[in-house]
């Protein structure tokens, strides 16, 4: 029969088989202060601008044309490739095949 007063507060717990981890705390030094979440943004704008720049003057690549314009170059030499194809040719039943192409 189960007696609700009793936690078994009186047993010993044996934990020699168990290794504690100890769990990693978040350095104070590295959480982001205010100063420096206005130098990021500082530098995220002053990025912004610099690409707007370089996209008026056109030294911004498109990768994506890039891309497909390799492809499609791609595709027009395979249409103008020919694979030859080897013809056996017999010389009657039982006699030797030679490959010609």
């Amino acid at each position: 029969m189960q007696d609700p007063k009793d936690t078994f507060e009186d047993i010993p717990l044996d934990t020699r088989h168990h290794t504690f981890k100890v769990k990693p705390k978040f350095p104070r030094e590295w959480r982001i202060t205010p100063e420096r979440l206005a130098q990021l943004e500082a530098e995220r704008q002053q990025t912004l601008k610099t690409d707007e720049v370089k996209a008026v003057s056109g030294q911004v690549v498109d990768g994506v044309a890039l891309i497909q314009a390799a492809n499609e170059n791609a595709r027009i030499l395979a249409s103008k490739v020919v694979i030859e194809e080897p013809v056996l040719v017999g010389k009657g039943k039982g006699k030797k095949v030679s490959i010609r192409r």
